[in-house]
């Protein structure tokens, strides 16, 4: 039992500490890439969270593909991201869009693997 609770914390404090990492390494060395001081956070924030809900239930893909998530995101905002104007005459960017669509597919991706993976182990 003691395993099995020490094995989960593991791969929770794993998790967390990989999406700190790349949260600081995202907000800060690369802000003049996307200019936004909150975002990056509040994404940490939903990452963590998601992160202890899957440790609770020993979902490891999911807490892999929070990780993965956060960093793709990124990616795949800073190279599609475009530029635009609202109605009043602002500038407008959806960087923002892109990294929280995909950080948020690679959560939904994670949870589907992780229910499949645990249906094929009790069919076996």
């Amino acid at each position: 039992m003691f395993n099995k609770t020490a094995s989960r914390v593991l791969w929770a404090v794993g998790s967390f500490l990989s999406l700190g990492a790349s949260c600081l390494i995202v907000r800060y060395p690369f802000f003049e890439l996307h200019k936004m001081m909150e975002w990056p956070f509040d994404l940490f924030v939903c990452g963590a969270f998601v992160i202890g809900i899957a440790a609770i239930f020993d979902a490891r893909k999911t807490m892999i593909s929070v990780v993965f998530g956060y960093i793709f995101g990124f990616l795949i905002g800073a190279i599609f991201n475009t530029n635009g104007v609202d109605p009043g005459g602002g500038t407008t960017n959806n960087f923002w869009i892109l990294w929280t669509f995909a950080l948020l597919v690679c959560i939904f991706i994670g949870i589907v693997w992780d229910m499949a993976c645990r249906c094929l182990k009790r069919k076996i």
